[in-house]
């Protein structure tokens, strides 16, 4: 009975961030838990996240299952330094709006800044404090300033059964089960 009346609660809290959030165009599944000191615009977050305190959200899609940790910085606007002025006020040439996609059942660590129009592959793990300016493949872990993959968590044909289940689509207590039933085989670093 308690597991079920934390639930509540927390679908309560979430409901009641919602009004709040939509101000800003974004779109938060209830059952994500999003730390409101944090700056939202644009955003659309699947169902069971969740996203730390002190983050910077511009234009990010987030999957299912992603987590995300305190005072990352996704997306935000680009500043001309190649024009005569940086600023947005006196060039056209600032790059905003690109969406930046974040799979599902991802995690990123704290302190991590990642750039608009990036891709996040489903599964992948970003190493705390990485600066991350391209796609990352699904399942791979990246780490450094700018982020490199260090490895891929898993083989191969784990990552197809992984991806082949979508697991992600289910509620928690399913997805356990699909997940029980893959044989997850650890990659060779």
């Amino acid at each position: 009975m308690s597991h079920f009346l934390k639930y509540i609660v927390i679908w309560l809290g979430s409901l009641m961030k919602k009004p709040l959030l939509a101000l800003r165009r974004n779109s938060v599944s209830a059952t994500s838990r999003v730390r409101l000191n944090s700056f939202y615009r644009g955003c659309k977050i699947g169902k069971w996240c969740f996203i730390g305190r002190y983050g910077i959200f511009n234009n990010v899609h987030i999957g299912n299952y992603t987590c995300i940790a305190p005072s990352c910085q996704i997306g935000g606007e680009e500043h001309s330094y190649w024009a005569a002025s940086t600023s947005p006020q006196l060039s056209d040439e600032c790059i905003s709006g690109r969406i930046t996609y974040i799979g599902h059942d991802v995690w990123i660590a704290a302190n991590c800044i990642i750039r608009q129009g990036v891709t996040i592959g489903n599964g992948a793990v970003v190493g705390a404090n990485s600066f991350v300016n391209k796609d990352i493949p699904p399942y791979a872990i990246v780490f450094g300033s700018p982020a490199k993959i260090y490895k891929y968590r898993f083989d191969e044909d784990t990552i197809k059964r992984l991806n082949d289940s979508h697991y992600w689509d289910f509620a928690p207590k399913e997805a356990k089960v699909i997940l029980g039933k893959i044989k997850v085989q650890q990659s060779e670093a």
